[in-house]
């Protein structure tokens, strides 16, 4: 079973099944088999809360930002927003371990929130995701330092991957 994140594919589904289980076909999220990802607060205090890494997640889309949520919501403290106006708000007082950064929001260019969040911390830790392959050259040809780099779609599997490595 495959998540794969992205453009529009569809519709938010709300819980289903027992056990706090959320299943998504949400716009961004393209459905293959019947992936389900718990959303069940008895799960996250299960893991324990004491020294999880954090992660801030910039992304306009609704979907993406709900199936980041419940996804790693398990394993790291998790914080999402919509814009770069409310990452630059949330990032001093969470005070990530990495960003996961969407290059396009609706308030201004992912770029920019980049550079400030590295002006506040210069060894930030950044995934970036992106619909417009062709923007990854631009990031080595500049120098513009990242820990990964996500061309959506992209599979929750192939993003955790990503974190995992960026955090490792």
């Amino acid at each position: 079973m495959a998540l794969t994140l992205g453009h529009s594919y569809g519709k938010l589904r709300r819980p289903v099944g027992a056990g706090g289980s959320v299943e998504y076909d949400a716009p961004g999220i393209r459905r293959e088999g019947h992936p389900r990802v718990s959303g069940n607060p008895d799960d996250q205090a299960a893991t324990g809360a004491a020294a999880r890494p954090r992660i801030l997640f910039i992304e306009d889309e609704l979907g993406l930002r709900e199936a980041y949520q419940r996804f790693f919501a398990r394993r790291f403290e998790v914080a999402v927003v919509e814009t770069g106006a409310e990452a630059r708000r949330q990032f001093d007082g969470f005070a990530p371990d990495l960003v996961v950064l969407d290059l396009k929001l609706p308030d201004t260019d992912g770029m920019d929130v980049l550079r400030a969040l590295r002006i506040k911390r210069p060894d930030l830790r950044v995934i970036v995701t992106t619909s417009y392959a062709s923007q990854q050259p631009v990031f080595e040809m500049l120098g513009i330092p990242h820990n990964g780099y996500l061309v959506k779609p992209f599979t929750l599997g192939e993003l955790d991957a990503q974190i995992s490595a960026a955090l490792g």
